[in-house]
């Protein structure tokens, strides 16, 4: 079973959140695939297919004592537990097992014969609290399936963000930050190997930033912390079928049967110069890509939307229309 490889989890009674960059980008810099060849799936015969994601999140507050100015931070869920007759306190254990029975079902559903697959997305607070709350037993469950291969192929974890942190009302540089300290806590619990093995990006509430500039670096940053695709809300993707020559199609490099992003609101893109919106979301001029020639009429009936092209984390190439 791999060994956390990058340094202590706690350094000086602090989670570790940052220092280690370097490696960390020569971890996500790994080209793959991950999964591939443990999958035991021929996926040319595949039809169709779910998966299955379980999002994990729990506060951390203040009240490890009753005077605020002293308390502890600890874990919602220990507050939870310390003081059960509170409210549906009385759920905390109900909690606490769903953080770990993952742990226990894999195992025996492998046993049996079976091919079991779940995505993880628990938050870097959530981890933090069961380390500082002893609930070890947690985290080691999580480690076996994590890292024994026995089990990781039936596991894949999602990136996540340190606390809870939605995308559009965050500060771009924070939530930076909030992404590169989850990495680095994940690496310290459960070793770099499994962080190469993160991929997928899960954002809190799926709530994806509309201002085209906040998108941008939000995009910018799954980018640069080596993610390759995000988890949406169904309507936010739309399958492209038939679009006339003259749309999107030669201008965002879209093709038949592509995928594309969808931020319809208006208000954003409405009376904003195209050559401006190209700028604010690229950056650059020589990576605009355009406008569609009908832009004018479309800013008349307020159709327009900020298109994203298929697998928006490999290439941020787009378009207002």
């Amino acid at each position: 079973m791999s060994q956390p490889a990058l340094t202590p989890e706690y350094i000086d009674g602090l989670p570790n959140l940052c220092g280690s960059e370097d490696r960390i980008a020569e971890t996500m810099g790994r080209s793959g695939p991950f999964y591939l060849s443990e999958s035991g799936i021929d996926f040319d015969r595949i039809q169709s297919a779910f998966a299955i994601a379980l999002h994990m999140h729990q506060p951390l507050i203040p009240a490890g004592s009753d005077d605020l100015r002293t308390a502890r931070i600890i874990s919602n869920l220990e507050h939870m537990m310390n003081h059960p007759h509170i409210g549906d306190n009385h759920n905390a254990s109900v909690f606490r097992s769903c953080y770990e029975r993952m742990g226990r079902f894999i195992p025996q559903l492998v046993s049996e014969g079976k091919q079991p697959r779940v995505m993880f997305d628990y938050s870097g607070c959530l981890l933090d609290g069961l380390c500082r709350m002893g609930a070890t037993d947690v985290i080691d469950r999580l480690r076996r399936i994590t890292c024994d291969r026995a089990y990781r192929p039936c596991v894949e974890w999602l990136g996540s963000a340190w606390g809870h942190p939605v995308a559009p009302s965050t500060p771009v540089q924070d939530y930076r930050l909030h992404v590169r300290a989850w990495q680095h806590f994940f690496a310290a619990l459960f070793g770099l190997e499994a962080l190469a093995r993160v991929r997928g990006f899960s954002p809190a509430e799926m709530a994806l930033p509309n201002h085209p500039d906040v998108c941008y670096e939000f995009v910018k940053t799954l980018k640069d912390c080596g993610f390759r695709w995000v988890l949406v809300q169904e309507h936010t993707v739309e399958r492209v079928f038939h679009l006339a020559a003259h749309h999107v199609f030669p201008l965002a490099g879209l093709t038949q049967r592509e995928h594309r992003i969808v931020f319809k609101h208006p208000e954003f893109v409405l009376g904003v110069g195209t050559a401006r919106v190209g700028k604010a979301l690229h950056c650059a001029p020589h990576r605009f890509v355009g406008h569609a020639p009908e832009l004018a009429h479309l800013q008349r009936s307020r159709a327009q939307s900020v298109h994203f092209t298929a697998g928006c984390a490999r290439s941020s190439r787009c378009t207002a229309s």
